[in-house]
């Protein structure tokens, strides 16, 4: 390999890496039967020190774009987390930073962090 195309195969994987090893944290993700959306993004306010760069995630109504419910979580977008949906009335948040989270839906429409047992 000569100097130049040594030179133009480091640009071009130089070019590639930030693309490779960057992660897409606004995701929407539809409920199993299509009615809602979980659309997740990373909160940029420096305003609570505590919460800057974590997840937060809205559940939407799919036909309307209405919030149904607004939550700000503790994990943070530097550690690795993931979200989905368990059913139409739960959702799981696994982060390597502060365990598994879920929240259910309540009879009444709201959402609610399910309070875990400590063992």
């Amino acid at each position: 390999m000569t100097t130049c195309q040594t030179t133009v195969a480091v640009l071009v994987l130089a070019a590639l890496f930030p693309i490779g090893c960057r992660r897409d944290t606004h995701q929407t993700i539809p409920s199993p039967d299509g009615t809602m959306i979980l659309a997740t993004s990373v909160n940029q306010s420096k305003a609570d020190p505590t919460k800057y760069l974590c997840v937060r995630f809205e559940i939407r109504d799919d036909r309307t774009g209405a919030v149904i419910h607004r939550q700000q979580t503790s994990a943070s977008d530097v550690m690795r987390w993931s979200i989905h949906w368990e059913s139409n009335e739960t959702i799981r948040l696994e982060s390597s930073d502060v365990g598994t989270c879920w929240w259910d839906c309540q009879p009444n429409g709201s959402w609610k962090e399910r309070q875990m047992k400590k063992e």
